[in-house]
């Protein structure tokens, strides 16, 4: 059950940080660990700071999972608003800054929940 709450926290979390963060170009360096700490602690906070096994693997699967959909929305135009509002990026700047995010903030949620961590 903790591993569902964790997905259901992060998930939602990780689409609107994958949204935003990569349209702000080079600021990714900087917010993507940010927001992938935010993440992993607000995750770690919903189950009471319990550390499962497995939870990194779930943030940080989440993480990317969001980043990727953010981006696969804005890629195919669906939404052609909130493409305009979140700044989207299209072509290979949008591709760099989306990977500068999911190496940051995947990297910064590892560094939260790695297993053998003491809290």
């Amino acid at each position: 059950m903790q591993y569902l709450v964790v997905a259901a926290v992060s998930l939602p979390l990780s689409v609107i940080a994958g949204w935003l963060v990569p349209a702000l170009g080079w600021f990714a360096v900087f917010l993507g660990p940010l927001a992938g700490s935010a993440i992993s602690q607000a995750a770690h906070w919903a189950v009471k700071r319990r550390r499962g096994r497995y939870t990194w693997l779930i943030v940080c699967g989440s993480i990317a999972l969001g980043a990727l959909l953010a981006h696969l929305v804005g890629w195919l135009n669906l939404f052609p608003t909130l493409a305009v509002l979140g700044g989207y990026r299209g072509g290979l700047g949008g591709l760099l800054w989306l990977g500068v995010y999911l190496v940051t903030a995947v990297g910064a949620a590892y560094a939260w929940l790695r297993p053998g961590r003491r809290v």
